[in-house]
């Protein structure tokens, strides 16, 4: 039982007294959308082809980490104003992209 409460509060986007995700869950969220993003643009080319599945797909990514868009997007826009932070936290999404790959 305390692991299904462990999880349950683990799963739940943590967010600070504005309202931005804090920057572990926020890493593992954009990780998500890139790679939803990187399917939708390489099997279906232009935008105008893909818009509608892909932000049903990010949807449900935002659905699963308990955040809303607007969350997420202030997040990003919190993030992204600081260049150094946020290149940092992208590096590391590739390279915890990577390392899952090489488990596998």
């Amino acid at each position: 039982m305390l692991g299904v409460v462990l999880g349950l509060c683990c799963c739940r986007a943590r967010t600070d007294e504005t309202g931005i995700i804090n920057r572990e869950k926020m890493m593992q969220i954009m990780g998500e959308v890139y790679l939803v993003e990187m399917h939708y643009q390489k099997f279906y080319g232009t935008p105008s082809r893909y818009k509608l599945p892909m932000d049903s797909a990010l949807t449900n990514v935002f659905k699963k980490h308990r955040v809303s868009r607007r969350q997420y997007e202030n997040s990003f826009t919190h993030y992204a104003s600081n260049p150094a932070g946020f290149m940092e936290m992208n590096e590391q999404i590739i390279q915890q992209y990577n390392e899952t790959l090489v488990q596998k």
